[in-house]
């Protein structure tokens, strides 16, 4: 993965606030091609989380959120993207704090250099994050559940 050009952003709305923050780290942890189809797992750092508030995410990577202590790493495992398609719904498995679940989502597919040797993936989802168990609140500044991701990994083929 070509980590200058990739990126994973995060949107969470509040009453007060809108944060938005990345992941810095995050890794190809296993990926392999057969007859045209990307399977691949992803892992993202959770020590890495980034929303220019150290306070803010010093409470992200804990035990209200994320316990990145106990749950260092999240994960997203595909295994159907088909390299000949460039817009297509996606099954993946979503592992964060221990709690997997299956979601659909749009990606695109896009080859950015001659000979197809380099290519993009990107999209946008949104998750439940109370469906992971993080269900943290606050009664003055309360948190909407659904959070928006955007991504983008660039990938040498």
């Amino acid at each position: 993965m070509l980590k200058k050009k990739s990126h994973i952003k995060f949107i969470a709305n509040s009453r007060f606030v809108k944060a938005n923050g990345n992941f810095h780290k995050f890794e190809l942890e296993t990926a392999k091609v057969i007859k045209n189809k990307l399977m691949a797992t992803l892992k993202v750092s959770i020590d890495s989380i980034d929303t220019n508030n150290s306070g803010r995410d010093k409470h992200l990577k804990g035990k209200d959120f994320f316990d990145y202590k106990k749950y260092p790493f999240a994960r997203i495992k595909v295994s159907n993207i088909d390299l000949s398609k460039g817009k297509q719904q996606v099954l993946a498995t979503v592992s964060i704090k221990g709690v997997s679940i299956k979601m659909s989502f749009l990606i695109h597919l896009g080859y950015q250099k001659a000979k197809e040797t380099i290519f993009s993936i990107w999209g946008k989802t949104s998750i439940d994050r109370t469906h992971f168990g993080i269900d943290f609140d606050s009664t003055i500044n309360p948190i909407d559940n659904n959070i928006d991701i955007s991504f983008n990994f660039a990938i040498k083929k």
